[in-house]
């Protein structure tokens, strides 16, 4: 019996800790002044710009009239044993601590999108990548925010990815309660990147 009563206490000690854990990621992220959607629909696409390219970048600014708009990528290109990793922020221009408003990301080839539900107003693109090619649009949603949808589907990677160039450390110190293992990852309260992301690129942690 005092078996199975420490075995219980053991148990109910590892679900109260996730949900700790849980709570301290939650609290640790900083508030984003919009929310972003991983799929969705764009009523009245109207296209904004297009940007491709086979490294990091930062686009030129672009510029939005309604209060929601499209970022959909393709990546192409991507190698079997080092399959490409595309990083994307998008980052209010008139923002002087350049938090993302909205973020995604693609380990090797596929295709997605992204909805950002934000004022009109000017922004650019933070990209980080490496491996193969990348696309992606920017288009402006008419007729309110941009509605949640089916995720697209994208084409079976030929092998399991390995880690990217930016994900490199192990990860055994991270905190286990869902949050993204690549980034992006808020700045610490003082302006710096924690030991685990420690790239600090437009107003975030990789």
């Amino acid at each position: 019996m005092g078996r199975i009563l420490a075995l219980l206490a053991v148990s109910v000690l590892v679900v109260c800790s996730a949900f700790v854990l849980r709570d301290s990621w939650e609290a640790f992220e900083k508030p984003r002044p919009a929310q972003a959607q991983t799929t969705g629909n764009c009523p009245n696409a109207q296209l904004i710009d297009t940007f491709e390219g086979s490294g990091d970048q930062q686009t030129d600014t672009f510029d939005t009239t309604t209060d929601s708009f499209r970022v959909s990528y393709n990546v192409t290109g991507s190698e079997p044993n080092i399959p490409a990793f595309l990083g994307i922020s998008v980052i209010d221009a008139n923002d002087p601590n350049q938090i993302s408003v909205g973020d995604a990301s693609q380990d090797g080839d596929g295709r997605g999108e992204t909805f950002v539900n934000a004022p009109a107003g000017t922004y650019f693109l933070d990209i980080i990548f490496a491996g193969g090619n990348y696309t992606i649009t920017v288009e402006q949603c008419e007729g309110g925010g941009a509605s949640q949808g089916v995720p697209p589907s994208s084409p079976p990677v030929s092998s399991p990815p390995t880690s990217s160039p930016i994900d490199e450390r192990p990860d055994e110190n991270l905190l286990e309660a869902g949050g993204p293992k690549s980034g992006p990852f808020p700045l610490m309260p003082d302006g710096t990147c924690p030991e685990e992301f420690p790239v600090k690129r437009g107003g975030a942690c990789y």
